[in-house]
C-alpha cells in the first residue's frame, strides 16, 4: 500500500547529480544528553548477539539487558500482533528474556527488494534513521503518559551510529521498542477510524505539527536540514516524479478496473500530468513543519490511558517519508484514507477545527502570524495535498503486485472521493503557471469533463 514503492522504470533513477552520502546521527534528547550508546565499530551482525547489543545499544543502560538476558530473533509476521510487513525495509523481531521478563523490539535493516533503488534515490533510510535518532526521546510514549491529549508519540530508538549510511543503504539499522497489544491497538483500514480515535489522532497530530512552529521546535527543525528534505518526494525531484507519473497514469488505465476509471477520476488525474510539480512546490512553501508523509492507519497505534476520549494516546512509526512541508499533507492523508467517506463527511469540519486549535496550543503565542497563515491556507492546502496523495497511489497501483491491488483500488476510491468532495481541482492552474509556482486565482473555464469550478483559490 505504501505509495511509490515499486517504481522500477529505469528513467526514474536518472537523477541529474550524484546523490550525497547519507549519514545518521546520534540519538540525543532535547536537553543535550545522549540516549544511545557509542556508534558501531564493526558491521552489524546478521544475527544480533548479546555482546553486540551490550556494546552498541542503550539497552543495558535502560535496564533492558543484563548478564542473565537471553537474546533471540524471529521473522516479522510470525507473531500474532506483529501487524503488516513493509516492503521498503527488512524487519525482524528481537526478543530479550531476562530478570525483568520478556521484551520485544523491532529491528529494521536495508531491504534488497524491488523498491530498493527508489528507497536509495529518495534517501528513505537516511530520513528514518535521522528522525528516530533526533526525535525518539522527545516524543517517546512514556514522556507524555500522564498527559491528556498529548502530542503524537513515536517508538523509542535504542541504536544509533555515526557511521555513514551508504548510498545503497549499507549500515542502516534501527532497533525500536515494539508497540504491541493488548495495550497498543491497531485499527482496521476497511472499517475506518472510530470517532473518538479520529479526534484523538487529529489532536495529537496538531500538537506534533504545532511544536515545530514554536521557537524551540523551529530550531530543532533547522538542525535537520542536512538530511530532512522538503516534501515527502524531495522537492528537487518533483519534475522527475511528474514525468514518471505520466507513464504510471497510462499504465494505471490499462490495469485498473473499468468501474474505477470514471470521468470524475480522469478529471482529477489528467491535469496532474502537467501540474504535479507545481503542487509539490506549493507543499514546500512555508510555513513548514515536520510531516510524517505516510500518515495512515497502518502506521498508527492507539492506547487508552483512562476512560475518557481525551486520554487516548496515538503513536506513529515508519518515518521513512518524513520531510519538511505544510502540515495539511498529513491531515489530508489521514482524513482521506483513515476515515470512511460517511464519517469524514460528517466530522471533517470539526476535525479541521480541532487540528487548528491543537496546532495553536502547541506553537504558542510567539507564532501568531505564522498560525494565521496556517489557518487561512488550510482549505486550499488540503486540496493540494489530497491531489498529490492521489498521484502517489496511482503510481503505486500501476506497478503493485496482484496481492495488494485490491487495497490500492479501495484507497484510490477513498482518496478520489475526498478530492471530489473538497472540490480539490479548484486549486489546479488553468493557464500558464507563473515561474514562481504560485497558483492562479481565476474563474476561467472548467477542466474538460470536470464538474468542479476553478474557484478554490
Amino acid at each position: 500500500l505504501t505509495p511509490i514503492y515499486l517504481v522500477t522504470t529505469p528513467k526514474f533513477f536518472q537523477v541529474p547529480t550524484p546523490l550525497p552520502t547519507c549519514y545518521s546521527f546520534d540519538c540525543m534528547t532535547m536537553n543535550g544528553s545522549s540516549s544511545s550508546a557509542s556508534s558501531s565499530t564493526a558491521p552489524d551482525p546478521a544475527q544480533i548477539t548479546w555482546e553486540w547489543l551490550f556494546a552498541n545499544t542503550s539497552l543495558h543502560a535502560a535496564g533492558l539487558l543484563d548478564q542473565t538476558s537471553e537474546v533471540s530473533q524471529r521473522g516479522f509476521g510470525e507473531g500474532t500482533d506483529d501487524g503488516e510487513a513493509g516492503v521498503n525495509s527488512s524487519v525482524s523481531i528481537l526478543t530479550i528474556r531476562g530478570s525483568r521478563g520478556s521484551t520485544s523490539f523491532i529491528v529494521k535493516r536495508c531491504s534488497k527488494t524491488a523498491s530498493h533503488d527508489v528507497a536509495c534515490t529518495q534517501r528513505w533510510y537516511e530520513r528514518e534513521s535521522g528522525f528516530y535518532n533526533h526525535f525518539s526521546e522527545r516524543f517517546a510514549p512514556d514522556r507524555n503518559a500522564g498527559e491528556n491529549e498529548g502530542p503524537l508519540v513515536v517508538p523509542r530508538s535504542y541504536h544509533s551510529q555515526k557511521k555513514p549510511i551508504g548510498e545503497n543503504g549499507e549500515g542502516f539499522l534501527l532497533i525500536l521498542e515494539k508497540l504491541k497489544g493488548p495495550e497498543w491497538r491497531t485499527l482496521d483500514f476497511e472499517a475506518g477510524c472510530p470517532r473518538d480515535e479520529a479526534f484523538a489522532c487529529i489532536r495529537s497530530l496538531g500538537k506534533f505539527h504545532g511544536y515545530f512552529y514554536s521557537e524551540k521546535g523551529m530550531k530543532d527543525l533547522e538542525a535537520t536540514s542536512s538530511w530532512l528534505p522538503q516534501t515527502p518526494i524531495r522537492l528537487e525531484l518533483a519534475d522527475m516524479v511528474q514525468d514518471y507519473y505520466c507513464d504510471a497514469w497510462q499504465q494505471f488505465q490499462k490495469v485498473a478496473p473499468q468501474e474505477l476509471l470514471t470521468p470524475q477520476l480522469r478529471s482529477l488525474c489528467e491535469p496532474l500530468r502537467k501540474f504535479y510539480a507545481v503542487l509539490v512546490k506549493r507543499m514546500a512553501q512555508g510555513p513548514s513543519t515536520l510531516v510524517h508523509g505516510d500518515f495512515r492507519l497502518e502506521n498508527l497505534r492507539f492506547r487508552h490511558l483512562g476512560q475518557r476520549a481525551e486520554t487516548i494516546q496515538v503513536a506513529a512509526f515508519d518515518w521513512q517519508f518524513s520531510s519538511r512541508a505544510r502540515g495539511a499533507y498529513d491531515l489530508a492523508y489521514f482524513m482521506g484514507l483513515g476515515l470512511t467517506p460517511r464519517v469524514r463527511a460528517r466530522e471533517q469540519d470539526r476535525l479541521k477545527s480541532e487540528y487548528i486549535s491543537s496546532v495553536t496550543a502547541a506553537a504558542g503565542e510567539s507564532a501568531g502570524a505564522l498560525l494565521t497563515q496556517v489557518s487561512n491556507d488550510l482549505e486550499a492546502d488540503l486540496c493540494v495535498a489530497i491531489l498529490l496523495i492521489l498521484a502517489s497511489f496511482i503510481i503505486g497501483a500501476a506497478t503493485a503486485p496482484d496481492a495488494s491491488q485490491a487495497m490500492h483500488w479501495t484507497s484510490i476510491q477513498r482518496i478520489s472521493q475526498t478530492a471530489l468532495d473538497w472540490q480539490a481541482a479548484g486549486v489546479l492552474p488553468v493557464s500558464e503557471v507563473p515561474s514562481t509556482g504560485a497558483f492562479a486565482k481565476t474563474e476561467a473555464a472548467e477542466l474538460p469533463g470536470s464538474p468542479i469550478p476553478h474557484s478554490k483559490l
